[in-house]
């Protein structure tokens, strides 16, 4: 039952995502183009350094790494602006199915959910789903080619290295699975709490008549501090889970940047590479 549900789900996704497939294909292409820019510019760095080292001209490489630069903002900048455009439009596109499939329910199906669950699906959970599609997604896939990319140019300048971040590697995989699996749980909690203590405000507001007819104001606003202190808690508790395994995956990444300069030093000190070199290590 779990593969057909992930089937399903996967369906899903696409059935709202295909019409937006090349929008989303644009922004990958533009990452991709800001990867080879930022891989280029290490290059370049790497020849300034070098250049600047031996006392040569390194007026053209300057000027290479100016255009560069100016060409990833520009690129940023578009791929920001799309990003902007695909995401609102894909959330409405999210919301509008949903609400028209509200509009043709029968009545018996409709009044299974409350109206406030209704509305957290129609707004928080829209435009999470439109962030994962939109955002997370291109990032992971351009994530993934960069990783190939960098590793590749790593082993060009050092085999050794490449090979130890290629075996950290597995272990940040596995931690970051880890991570997931406990963040998405607790996302699931924080959504849950969102669209309950949503209810109990559409509900109250639209009943206000009751509420002030058996004087229950004072047990509405008890009851509201309630569902705020639960939501509070799992916002709490998701973000100390988010902070953990950010500062954990900081502190790898750290890791390995000491690893890389400790290493380039010993390099330097032997005259086996350049100060370029180095940089492109820490890079």
């Amino acid at each position: 039952m779990g593969k057909i549900r992930g089937r399903d789900y996967i369906s899903w996704l696409w059935q709202y995502t295909a019409p937006y497939a090349g929008r989303i294909g644009l922004l990958l292409l533009f990452g991709l183009l800001e990867t080879f820019a930022s891989l280029a510019m290490v290059q370049i760095t790497k020849e300034i350094i070098d250049h600047a080292t031996v006392g040569s001209g390194f007026g053209r490489l300057l000027t290479g790494y100016v255009l560069l630069l100016l060409g990833m903002q520009g690129i940023s900048v578009l791929s920001t602006l799309l990003t902007a455009l695909v995401t609102e439009r894909f959330s409405f596109g999210i919301r509008r199915q949903i609400y028209e499939k509200i509009l043709h329910s029968g009545w018996r199906e409709v009044t299974a959910y409350h109206t406030g669950d209704l509305m957290t699906r129609l707004t928080s959970d829209a435009g999470n789903v439109a962030d994962g599609i939109v955002g997370t997604i291109p990032n992971i896939l351009q994530l993934g080619i960069e990783l190939v990319l960098v590793f590749c140019m790593l082993f060009y300048y050092s085999p050794l290295l490449a090979v130890f971040a290629l075996l950290v590697a597995p272990v940040a995989a596995v931690s970051s699975w880890w991570f997931g699996r406990k963040l998405k749980r607790l996302q699931v909690k924080v959504q849950e709490s969102e669209a309950v203590y949503r209810s109990f405000l559409q509900e109250s507001l639209a009943n206000l008549l009751i509420v002030k007819a058996f004087a229950n104001e004072e047990y509405s606003t008890q009851r509201l501090a309630q569902l705020r202190e639960e939501r509070f808690g799992w916002v709490y508790r998701r973000t100390k889970m988010g902070l953990i395994s950010s500062t954990a995956m900081s502190m790898s990444f750290q890791v390995g940047y000491i690893v890389a300069f400790a290493y380039g030093a010993i390099q330097i000190s032997r005259k086996a590479i350049t100060y370029g070199t180095m940089s492109v290590f820490l890079t």
